[in-house]
C-alpha cells in the first residue's frame, strides 16, 4: 500500500470489529437498561448511543462523506435521536447504517484523501480542518465519538 492508493478501510482494518461488539452489547440491553444513568446529570446508556450515531452522521456530513445526506435526511423523520434511546433494535439499526455509510467511505477514499480540507465556523473564526482530524475526532480508530 502507497500513501496514494492505499484506501483507508485498510488503514482501519479491524475496526469493524469494534460495531460489532457495539452493536452486540446495545442489542442485549432492554429498556429499562437503555435508560440507566449513573448519575442523574449524565447521558443514559441508549443517549450515548444515540450520541455515537448523531456524531458520525454530523462529522461525516461536515466532510462530505458518500451516502450521509441520504442518512441524514432519515435521522429528521424524528425530532431528535433521543426518541430511539430506549429501543435496543432501532439503536442497532442506526448504529449498523452508519457504520455502513463510514465502511464506505473508508474504502472509497485513499489515504491520500486525508489531507482533503472543509471549512468549519467556530467561535467566530473560520478554520480550514482535514478529513484525518475529523475522522479520528468522529471516533473511528477509537471507542467514543
Amino acid at each position: 500500500m502507497t500513501k496514494e492508493t492505499g484506501t483507508l478501510f485498510e488503514v482501519f482494518e479491524g475496526w469493524e470489529t469494534y460495531e460489532t461488539s457495539l452493536a452486540n452489547a446495545i442489542q442485549l440491553l432492554s429498556s429499562e437498561q437503555l435508560t440507566w444513568k449513573p448519575r442523574p446529570d449524565f447521558r443514559s446508556v441508549g443517549q450515548i448511543a444515540g450520541h455515537i450515531i448523531q456524531g458520525r452522521l454530523e462529522w461525516f456530513a461536515r466532510m462530505g462523506a458518500p451516502g450521509v445526506q441520504d442518512l441524514i435526511q432519515k435521522a429528521a423523520a424524528y425530532q431528535s435521536i433521543d426518541v430511539i434511546s430506549e429501543n435496543a433494535t432501532e439503536l442497532v439499526e442506526w448504529l449498523e447504517t452508519t457504520w455502513g455509510m463510514i465502511e464506505n467511505t473508508l474504502r472509497s477514499w485513499l489515504v491520500s484523501d486525508l489531507e482533503t480540507t472543509y471549512l468549519q465556523e467556530y467561535m467566530g473564526a473560520t478554520y480550514a480542518v482535514t478529513r484525518q482530524w475529523t475522522i479520528v475526532r468522529s471516533g473511528v480508530g477509537r471507542a467514543c465519538c
